[in-house]
């Protein structure tokens, strides 16, 4: 993300993989994206996640979403399409479109949670003022 925390999209950390899974065409689709090794970001922050057709495929994709905003400190961004072939790039971002979130799910490979600091109510308070 740039300064106005807007995508960069030329500061990929992970390209990949691509997933194949034939659908109908009417029902929804489950589609598993395993990242392996896991990625682990280099910093806390604001990341974006885009999903782009294999090869620049201009066909249709289409996801599940909920336009209620439920989580306010999410954005929903989109990108122009590239021609196919040699030329496929992910584009800039374009956006944000609305108060839209998708609807996903995340399966983290560790049981375990990531430690934290121990710190007192007023601290935290402090700090989010």
């Amino acid at each position: 993300m740039d300064s106005t925390l807007r995508p960069y999209t030329g500061n990929i950390l992970r390209d990949g993989p691509s997933v194949a899974v034939p659908g109908d065409g009417v029902h929804l689709t489950r589609m598993d994206f395993v990242l392996d090794p896991p990625l682990a970001l280099p910093r806390p922050g604001h990341y974006a996640f885009f999903l782009q057709r294999d090869y620049c495929d201009d066909a249709e994709s289409r996801f599940i979403a909920n336009d209620n905003d439920p989580y306010p400190d999410g954005w929903f961004w989109t990108t122009y399409r590239t021609s196919g072939g040699d030329t496929c790039y992910l584009p800039g971002a374009a956006g944000p479109e609305g108060n839209v979130d998708l609807i996903f799910e995340i399966e983290y490979c560790r049981e375990t949670s990531t430690p934290v600091r121990q710190t007192s109510w007023g601290q935290v308070k402090a700090i989010y003022r």
